[in-house]
């Protein structure tokens, strides 16, 4: 009889093992999984107005990402300029804010057609020309997305 207890024992006891390490391997993975959602954006501005889509694809495992950008922009009621372009980065993540560094802007060829010095009253730097920084905390929002803020501002909603 004492050796069937054991036994018993020994198959529960590894069975319990056996689950934890997977659940916590589970954890890990969710925690690790990318960042890939979408958002749409609007500007107004007196006589200008834009509607912008930026893709995040943002790797937890390699500390990089790439945001794609497009658009289009308009000045009294006119078109203005197109922007189709891929930014780069880099990041490093500390208390919940990521800080995004771009490392390169890839502009899709003749489709990119609004100036950088337009575009970057717009948008901040990051988006515009390398190696600038850029803080942004993605704060999960179950299965639907994230809510990307600077500090407690939320600046948009990106859905997965």
């Amino acid at each position: 009889m004492n050796k069937v207890k054991m036994t018993v024992f020994s198959f529960v006891l590894l069975a319990t093992g056996g689950s934890a390490g997977y659940s916590s391997h589970l954890i890990r993975l969710k925690d690790h999984a990318p960042i890939k959602c979408t958002a749409s954006i609007a500007f107004f501005n007196k006589e200008m107005s834009a509607n912008f889509t930026l893709d995040f694809m943002h790797n937890q495992d390699k500390h990089t990402g790439i945001i794609s950008v497009s658009g289009n922009v308009f000045q009294d009621n006119h078109p203005k300029g197109t922007i189709r372009r891929d930014v780069l980065y880099t990041w490093t993540e500390k208390h919940g804010t990521y800080k995004m560094v771009s490392t390169q802007i890839n502009k899709l060829g003749n489709v990119d057609t609004l100036s950088d010095e337009y575009f970057a009253k717009i948008f901040p730097a990051f988006y515009v020309y390398p190696n600038s920084p850029l803080n942004y905390s993605f704060i999960s929002q179950g299965k639907n997305g994230f809510m990307i803020t600077i500090g407690k501002r939320p600046l948009y909603f990106c859905a997965r």
